[in-house]
């Protein structure tokens, strides 16, 4: 029960940053694609960029590195960093007001609440047959070596090139942690149920919107929270 309560705190810690690293990146990416003066982008859309830039990073990387926690590790920090920068310049432009406190407090109570679940589920042991078969092979293949030409010939499916096990194996902080199968996952899963909570919520402030709005804009993420459950 102690070594869980452990994995749970580190996982969640972990959780943490990534959001910041991937908001930190999602910044950036927004000044380097030249599209940073635009203001109607949400924060949890910034995330979703900054990680869909860090993977980028990592793709490049990979092509000289294997993807380890000297790779990770400062990329993440480098984003952590932006992240710290824009949230203390938009506190001192916007002071908060005891009513946004306390609403972002509950806010915080009800993710944690539910990050806390998706930690524990997601370290549960995998039971998709393919786990076994080649994605953890190729995982430990990026973690251990730099792109390899030809690797497909030792098994076919090592060729895939799935961008998403870089995200895993960057996620291993190898040689450290080795859980990156869980935080991939479970961290993406919380991220989307965060993005479709945000999506509704002018349904949740006027219910009625759901009548006066049109049939299809709020259907899919209605019918997407069952399955995501």
């Amino acid at each position: 029960m102690t070594s869980h309560i452990s994995a749970l705190t580190q996982t969640l810690i972990i959780y943490l940053v990534m959001g910041a690293a991937y908001y930190g990146w999602g910044r950036a990416a927004t000044y380097v694609l030249g599209i940073g003066q635009q203001t109607n982008r949400s924060d949890i859309t910034l995330i979703w960029l900054g990680w869909a830039f860090t993977l980028f990073i990592f793709q490049l990387a990979h092509f000289l590195f294997p993807v380890t926690a000297y790779v990770v590790a400062p990329i993440f920090i480098i984003g952590a960093v932006f992240s710290i920068a824009q949230i203390v310049n938009a506190r001192r432009s916007r002071p908060p007001q005891i009513s946004t406190l306390l609403r972002t407090a509950l806010i915080i109570i009800i993710m944690l609440a539910g990050a806390t679940w998706i930690a524990s589920r997601s370290m549960m042991p995998p039971t998709n047959f393919d786990a076994g078969l080649y994605y953890f092979n190729t995982i430990r293949w990026i973690n251990s070596f730099p792109i390899v030409p030809g690797l497909g010939n030792l098994h076919g499916r090592l060729a895939f090139n799935q961008s998403f096990f870089i995200y895993v194996a960057a996620l291993n902080f190898y040689p450290f942690l080795g859980h990156g199968r869980s935080l991939a996952n479970s961290f993406l899963l919380l991220l989307t149920i965060v993005s479709f909570a945000q999506f509704l919520r002018p349904v949740l402030k006027r219910p009625s919107l759901l009548a006066e709005s049109h049939p299809f804009q709020y259907c899919s993420v209605l019918f997407a929270f069952p399955i995501l459950v």
